[in-house]
């Protein structure tokens, strides 16, 4: 299961210094529209207490913590939906990501506090708009092949129907699919339309200096409640000069700066977290290694993220809870101590499970 994560928002909003704060990657900045033309990559190692405590007990000399994948999309400007600029192609990157991170920044923000306010909505509304826009010229296009389909009549084919037709018109009012109403069927066919407006999103106000510690304006407060998604203020230039200080120069400018929390592991935090998220490990001769599933993965299919043979193979799973098998110091300890339990294949694999699987070739 690989989870990609992309980095959003107008040209000139700072993503390519969050990117590189986030994954320690250095790649093109500049003060220009679309100065990232092809989208770059990285990595962000998801840091796991928890996991280096297994590898200590079990003297596991390799540790691999799970991670996320970053990338770097270009600005999308007016009428992207329409091909502007590089429109189509960075439509297609953004909707083969998992989760979205929409970079908002204050810069070129002109006039008093009032233009302050209408310019840093009007930033977040046109990402928001084209992708909208984008998600509608989708539903459309299948609405036109279903109408075709449709004439004979089929229960199933007529059900689509009317659902795309509401989805269109809900499309129409400027609202993003993920505030659409939808029952379980539903949710099974508006996921087959990969529609960009219905993909998890976390907020970012990328912050000039002078305005870290304020209070954001009220008119963007209330938009981002209406989004129901969360939102990370950060001043990313700022905070990526300090990871290149020394430790205590580093906390000398946190305080005058009044820096109090590693906005980007709070960032990828909440990415794990909005992507409803959960850690399984693995120990295996000299490793220790961490993986990403979604809640609710039975054991087969986390059998299955680590091989294809596993899953194919699958026996059963023999399941310690981390915490169990550190204080056992070893699976043989855990054993004796009734702290194992073998599992079929439907078990539904819990945040901090050790799995051991047992499949056959």
């Amino acid at each position: 299961m690989s989870i990609s994560c992309g980095i959003v928002g107008i040209p000139n909003a700072g993503k390519s210094t969050l990117f590189n704060l986030l994954t320690s990657i250095q790649v093109e900045i500049a003060s220009y529209p679309f100065s990232t033309v092809n989208p770059n990559t990285g990595v962000v190692p998801l840091e796991d207490d928890r996991l280096l405590s297994l590898s200590r007990a079990l003297g596991s000399s390799k540790v691999t913590f799970a991670y996320l994948k970053v990338v770097d999309v270009a600005g999308l400007v007016e009428g992207a939906s329409r091909g502007e600029g590089l429109g189509n192609q960075f439509l297609a990157q953004i909707r083969e990501m998992d989760l979205v991170i929409h970079v908002i920044g204050e810069f070129n923000l002109s006039g008093g506090e009032n233009n302050f306010e209408q310019s840093l909505l009007n930033k977040a509304r046109v990402v928001n708009l084209e992708l909208i826009l984008a998600d509608l010229a989708t539903v459309e296009k299948r609405l036109e092949s279903v109408e075709r389909k449709s004439k004979s009549g089929q229960k199933e084919i007529l059900a689509q129907k009317e659902l795309l037709r509401r989805l269109y018109l809900h499309l129409n009012s400027e609202n993003p699919v993920h505030s659409f109403s939808r029952t379980d069927w539903e949710e099974e066919t508006i996921k087959e339309l990969h529609l960009l407006t219905d993909k998890k999103v976390i907020y970012v106000l990328n912050r000039e200096e002078k305005n870290l510690n304020k209070e954001i304006p009220e008119d963007f407060a209330e938009f981002i409640k209406e989004e129901d998604a969360p939102l990370v203020e950060v001043c990313a230039r700022l905070e990526l000069e300090l990871t290149e200080l020394e430790e205590e120069e580093k906390k000398e400018f946190q305080q005058e700066y009044q820096i109090n929390e590693d906005s980007p592991r709070k960032i990828v935090n909440m990415c794990y977290s909005r992507l409803g998220l959960i850690t399984f490990f693995t120990v295996k001769g000299e490793e220790a290694r961490a993986w990403l599933i979604g809640e609710g993965t039975s054991a087969v299919d986390a059998a299955g993220k680590i091989h294809t043979d596993m899953k194919k193979g699958f026996r059963s799973a023999e399941v310690v809870p981390w915490n169990d098998l550190v204080e056992a110091g070893s699976l043989a300890s855990a054993r004796e101590k009734g702290k194992t339990r073998v599992e079929g294949k439907d078990y539904r694999v819990e945040d901090g499970d050790v799995l051991f699987v047992r499949f056959s070739t």
